[in-house]
């Protein structure tokens, strides 16, 4: 089940779900769980198994941004990180009324060697479409153990 974790004055619920395209809410899905690095883990196989590592698969429940906003409230500021679901979290923002949404929002746009390319142009209009106006994107840098900094 959820798990809630009180650290000084800042609840937080750990809930034991992917996040995932607003049509799949309430469906199960295949996650992918890297075993060397947590951080990997994904949706997507090549995600969570990418650089030659071993995963496992898990099924977890599907849900989406909006359900969690509608669920716990609206954030000020929303990281998404999501490996491989970063634009479906996005796209579920759009189901919420405007002042629902976080004020501020922020992502990556990471390039994996031999995957396909992080679509910039999307995710920009994505962003205006969710009323956002300014933005300054940042650009992940995947690290393997090959050049000794992971």
């Amino acid at each position: 089940g959820n798990q809630v974790i009180k650290q000084k004055h800042l609840p937080i619920t750990l809930l034991h779900v992917a996040i995932g395209a607003p049509e799949q809410l309430g469906l199960n899905l295949t996650l992918w769980v890297n075993d060397q690095n947590s951080q990997w883990t994904s949706i997507e196989q090549e995600v969570g198994c990418r650089a030659n590592t071993t995963c496992h698969s898990l099924t977890v429940p599907i849900t989406t941004c909006a359900k969690l906003v509608e669920t716990h409230g609206t954030p000020v500021y929303m990281k998404i990180d999501i490996e491989g679901a970063d634009d479906d979290c996005l796209e579920s923002l759009c189901q919420l009324d405007p002042c629902d949404r976080p004020l501020y929002v922020s992502g990556e746009m990471m390039e994996i060697p031999g995957e396909r390319e992080p679509d910039f142009t999307a995710r920009l209009s994505l962003l205006r479409a969710l009323g956002y106006n300014k933005v300054k994107f940042t650009w992940g840098k995947l690290v393997s153990k090959e050049d000794g900094r992971w």
